[in-house]
């Protein structure tokens, strides 16, 4: 951002908080109350000559959506494509009780494990994170929730991850924003790695 430029954003349907400058190229702002549904929020950049710019963007809020994951006997990589309203393991794996042994889950360097009646230290399960589920039958869990963020935090080492969007995309341009930033990503479809 050029000295002397601001920023303006406008959110009707919400409360835009005090824009920060963490750097002299960036700027960051938070929004809350967002309403249920489309919110429009609106940026403007106006420079010392007194040229502006403005761009649209829609933010879709907790607009309760339904997805449906297929899981066959066996194990299953999966990742919710909702974030659920009630992120606890038993609720979100309610309707499928009984068709599944164990869950796995992968997150800052520690693997967790869900099992059902017995001690365990995988608690939720959130969009954008990959789970292995052993499933004892075939069947069909029925995700509720909201659209999740595009983006998720990744730390050193490995990652088991997801992908936060209804629509597929080719790996380099799922990860150019970290280009650079890993040695190998690897998938799992079909019950084969590539």
């Amino acid at each position: 951002m050029e000295e002397g430029a601001t920023i303006s954003v406008v959110c009707p349907s919400a409360n835009v908080k005090t824009i920060e400058y963490p750097t002299s190229t960036t700027w960051r702002v938070a929004i809350d109350n967002l309403s249920e549904g489309k919110n429009i929020i609106t940026v403007t950049a106006l420079d010392i000559a007194g040229n502006s710019s403005s761009v649209n963007t829609e933010i879709v809020f907790g607009e309760n959506k339904t997805e449906y994951l297929s899981l066959l006997t066996g194990w299953n990589l999966i990742s919710l494509p909702l974030q659920p309203s009630d992120t606890a393991i038993a609720s979100v794996l309610n309707d499928i009780s009984g068709s599944y042994s164990i869950v796995w889950g992968y997150k800052n360097n520690v693997w967790k494990k869900y099992q059902p009646g017995k001690p365990s230290d995988l608690v939720t399960l959130e969009a954008g994170y990959g789970y292995w589920i052993k499933m004892t039958a075939s069947s069909s869990l029925t995700v509720k929730g909201s659209i999740p963020p595009s983006s998720l935090f990744l730390g050193n080492e490995w990652n088991l991850i997801g992908w936060n969007s209804q629509s597929s995309a080719s790996a380099s341009d799922s990860l150019s924003t970290i280009s650079g930033s890993y040695s190998i990503v690897w998938g799992y479809k079909n019950n084969v790695w590539k």
